[in-house]
């Protein structure tokens, strides 16, 4: 999950903060938004105790959630929220290629992806044809399919096309039979469901690939390649990405229970998925406030050390340096004109 504050003494969707809002208050708000997983928040403290949220969160759940839990922290007064629905796999997608699609938005997106033919909209056995701008150097480019039911289809390279690098600055297109590419045709599980596109200074080592595979697998893969890769490349990949809608065009009733039930099978894995990857988040964060109060009382511990005397110090005695309780007594007995006893 990211958490984006927002700019100190200035909200980033614009209008004033509160630049002193307490610490505990912003630690307690960000424990409660870490334990959402799959999601980006950005958080603005407003006047009169108002704590405004943004971002996108895999289930109406959630918002419903920190509507609740939020209000809850000491120092908080009310919230708003302005929060997209983005569920998994999508979500865990965008959270990967977070930083490459913030540096390609950074250099006025080079990088794009978009419909060859100009609509969104995909029937049931049409062929999805992309066109894909490249950045301003040479470059490798990897093009995903990521469905409904978690499954991530490799358009770019594939078992068939193996070569995706390109050269700088040129549009090219991938699906289009026409031009001897791999043809891609839409299928069930209809739906909402998103493309992604990378583009890389230097290979990313993903291996060879099945052409079709589970998200998890591939997820998991995708996040160690970016990391394992070269600083310089890390810091100059981009990333791209844009939803599409695919519909059945059949009206047999036969066929439209079918597509209903793929579909309803593909949100139940979703929701599977989403519920594991909650718990994992709760458990972090959990971790994360015991070793935080671990931390504070070992330091409160070696405060209270600091402030003994020396155990090789006789009680009633005292050293070169030191001052005996009894005398600092005396002292404050004589200053407030008491006659000491």
């Amino acid at each position: 999950m990211l958490v984006v504050p927002a700019v100190a003494g200035w909200a980033l969707a614009g209008g004033p903060t509160i630049e002193a809002a307490a610490p505990e208050v912003r630690q307690a708000v960000r424990a409660i938004l870490s334990a959402v997983p799959c999601a980006k928040i950005t958080t603005r403290y407003l006047p009169d105790d108002v704590v405004s949220m943004s971002g996108r969160v895999p289930r109406q759940a959630d918002i419903r959630h920190l509507r609740q839990v939020v209000p809850t922290v000491d120092g908080v007064g009310d919230v708003t929220v302005n929060f997209q629905v983005v569920g998994w796999p999508f979500c865990q997608a965008l959270e990967i290629l977070d930083g490459p699609m913030h540096t390609n938005f950074l250099f006025g997106k080079p990088l794009t992806l978009r419909s060859a033919t100009g609509s969104n909209t995909f029937l049931e056995d049409s062929p999805l044809i992309l066109e894909i701008k490249t950045p301003e150097f040479f470059t490798h480019v990897y093009v995903d399919y990521y469905q409904m039911d978690g499954t991530v289809v490799h358009i770019l390279p594939n078992d068939q096309e193996t070569d995706n690098k390109r050269g700088p600055d040129v549009r090219f297109t991938v699906g289009d039979a026409t031009a001897g590419q791999r043809q891609w045709l839409i299928f069930p599980p209809f739906g909402t469901e998103m493309l992604t596109v990378i583009a890389s200074p230097a290979p990313l080592a993903l291996g060879q690939r099945e052409v079709a595979e589970d998200g998890k697998a591939y997820f998991a893969d995708l996040e160690d390649a970016i990391q394992a890769a070269q600083p310089r490349v890390r810091e100059n990949l981009h990333a791209d990405y844009m939803w599409i809608t695919t519909e059945a065009t059949s009206t047999d009733a036969g066929s439209r229970v079918q597509g209903e039930r793929q579909a309803a099978a593909a949100r139940r894995r979703a929701a599977e998925e989403l519920a594991r990857l909650t718990e994992a988040a709760r458990k972090k964060a959990a971790e994360e406030a015991a070793r935080k109060a671990e931390e504070i009382r070992r330091a409160e511990e070696a405060r209270i050390a600091a402030l003994r005397p020396p155990a090789s110090i006789a009680p009633g005695r005292s050293q070169p340096g030191q001052i005996e309780i009894g005398a600092v007594r005396l002292i404050k007995a004589w200053a407030y004109g008491t006659p000491p006893q």
